[in-house]
Formats: C-alpha cells, structure tokens, sequence
C-alpha cells in the first residue's frame, strides 16, 4: 500500500512541478534563422498579458488575441490568419467585450466588407467597402432599429 502511494505522489509530483516547466520552455522561442515561431507571450510592465499567437518561422498564423493594460479579462483584438496567407479577420471589441467592428485586413490595410456596431455590439451602425486601406464603393450607416440613415459611394478613399 505504501508502495502504490509512492508511486502516485511521484506521478502526481511530476503533473504540478515538472511537465509545466518543460510546457514554459516552448513559448517566445525562435527558429535558427532567428525568426518568431510557435507560441508567443508578451505582457505589459504590469504583467497583464498583452497578446498570445502563434508565429510559424516569423509569419502570423492562426489565432492571437490582443488585451489592453487596464483589464485582460477580454481580448480588445482578435486576429485569425488562414494558412499561408498575410489575410487576416479581425474583430475589435470594447475593454468589457462588447462587440465594435470585424472585417479583413492584409497587413494594416482594411479590406473588403467591414462591420460596425453600435454600442450594443448586436445591431450594425455602419457597412464599409475597403481596398488597400481605402474607403471604396458602397458605405451605409443605420439607425439603432436597423433602418438606413445615409448611403454613401466612395472611389479610392
């Protein structure tokens, strides 16, 4: 009987001290060209995280989340990356997690149809049309109810 609990507390030793120091080793590490890759951490100087994702050999890919200094609890930015591709969808929200905007975004340049909502997070105030960061084609914002308030036609910004 001693013998099994021996054999317990070690494995048990092993889970809570020794695994997550190796699973500490594999984040904010870099590949022998000194590129990002795999997963990386940073935090504010008062330690509150500052954003989490994945680099593959320096190029972004899959999901990071980008937190403000004043609360981590919701992430303010969400970024996804497909495979091999510098697209990105995006989705900001408010310090509290209330949905703002979500479009897509090639590098810092806004692309596509972008979503903008009011303070609600649920109902759109407004629809955008970008190409290469520039307001282009149709732009419409809404009342609170959903009814059209303007519409609006841009050309290269």
């Amino acid at each position: 009987m001693k013998t099994i609990f021996s054999i317990i507390s070690s494995y048990f030793f092993c889970f809570l001290f020794v695994f997550p120091s190796y699973a500490q080793q594999n984040i904010n590490q870099v590949d022998a060209d000194g590129n990002r890759h795999g997963l990386w951490k940073k935090y504010y100087k008062n330690n509150r995280i500052r954003y989490e994702g994945t680099f593959n050999h320096g190029k972004e890919s899959g999901t990071f989340k980008f937190y403000s200094a004043a609360n981590s609890e919701f992430p303010i930015t969400i970024k996804k990356y497909g495979n091999n591709s510098d697209v990105a969808e995006v989705t900001f929200f408010t310090e509290t997690g209330v949905l703002q905007s979500k479009g897509k975004m090639q590098g810092k340049n806004r692309i596509g149809k972008w979503l903008f909502y009011h303070e609600d997070g649920k109902t759109i105030m407004a629809e955008e049309n970008y190409t290469n960061g520039l307001l282009d084609g149709e732009y419409k914002t809404f009342y609170n109810t959903g009814k059209p308030t303007e519409i609006a036609y841009y050309k290269n910004g």
